[in-house]
C-alpha cells in the first residue's frame, strides 16, 4: 500500500502539476463553454438551464480529461521509455494501470470541483451537500468507461495518431450525447446514436445527482455495460501487445 501511495503521488506530480495544459483543457475549456452558453449568449437563462448545462459541461470536461489526457500521458510513457523502466521494478502492469486510473480520477475530481464552483458562484446554482457528495463520489466512478477509452487508444496508437483518434472520438461523442446542445434539437438518427453512448448516460446521471434525484437504473446499467465491454477490450489488447513484445 505504501508503494502504491508513493507511485500515486509521483504520477500526480508528473501528470497534473508538471503539465498545466491538461488542467486548461479539462477544466478551463468547459468553464469557458459554460459561461458562454449561460451568460454571454443569453442574459436571461433560467435556473433550470443553468443546472442542465452545468451537468453537460461537467461531463464534457471529464470526457476531455479522460480520453485526451489519458491517451497523451499513456502514449508519452510508452514512447519515453517509462514503461520499460517500470519492468525493472516490482510494480505489476495492472497495478500501474490502477495507479494511473486513480491519477486520472483525481483530475476528473478537479474538473468537477472547478466547473461546479463556477456554477455556484457565477450563476447562483444551488448545490446542497447531497448533490456535492454525489458529484464527487459517484460521477468519477461512472466516468471509468471514458478513462478506459483513453487506455485502449494508447495501446494501439503512436502519439500523433492517438491525438487524432482522441479528437475523432471526443467531439462526435459530445455532439451526439447532447453535451453542447440539448439532444432533442438533434436529428432523429443522431439522437438514436447518442442514446447508446456512455456520455449520454453519464450526463443523465450527473443531472440527476445535481437535482438530488435517484441515479436511474437505466443509466447505471448502460454505464456498467460499457465498462465491462471496454475493460474486456483493454485486457485483449494488453495481452496481444504483450505477446508482440
Amino acid at each position: 500500500m505504501k508503494k502504491f501511495s508513493y507511485q500515486l503521488v509521483l504520477n500526480f506530480k508528473r501528470v497534473v502539476l508538471r503539465n498545466p495544459g491538461f488542467l486548461v483543457g479539462a477544466v478551463l475549456l468547459p468553464i469557458v463553454f459554460y459561461l458562454v452558453f449561460t451568460k454571454a449568449l443569453n442574459q436571461n437563462t433560467s435556473s433550470e438551464w443553468n443546472l442542465n448545462y452545468l451537468a453537460s459541461m461537467i461531463v464534457y470536461g471529464i470526457l476531455l480529461g479522460s480520453v485526451m489526457t489519458t491517451t497523451s500521458v499513456m502514449i508519452g510513457d510508452a514512447q519515453g521509455g517509462y514503461n520499460k523502466l517500470l519492468r525493472l521494478t516490482p510494480i505489476s502492469k495492472w497495478s500501474f494501470y490502477l495507479n494511473m486510473l486513480v491519477t486520472f480520477e483525481v483530475l476528473n475530481l478537479l474538473c468537477i470541483l472547478g466547473i461546479s464552483s463556477v456554477g455556484v458562484v457565477v450563476n447562483q446554482v444551488q448545490l446542497h451537500l447531497k448533490a456535492w457528495l454525489g458529484l464527487m463520489l459517484v460521477v468519477p466512478l461512472a466516468s471509468l468507461p471514458l478513462i478506459l477509452i483513453g487506455f485502449i487508444i494508447s495501446r494501439g496508437c503512436d502519439y500523433s495518431l492517438g491525438t487524432t483518434v482522441s479528437n475523432l472520438i471526443i467531439f462526435p461523442l459530445a455532439i451526439v450525447s447532447g453535451l453542447w446542445l440539448p439532444i432533442e434539437l438533434l436529428p432523429k438518427w443522431m439522437q438514436t446514436v447518442g442514446k447508446v453512448m456512455p456520455t449520454y448516460y453519464l450526463r443523465q446521471l450527473t443531472f440527476n445527482l445535481i437535482n438530488e434525484q435517484s441515479l436511474g437504473s437505466k443509466n447505471c446499467l448502460w454505464i456498467g455495460g460499457w465498462l465491462l465491454v471496454l475493460l474486456g477490450l483493454l485486457v485483449i489488447l494488453t495481452k496481444f501487445k504483450t505477446k508482440e513484445v
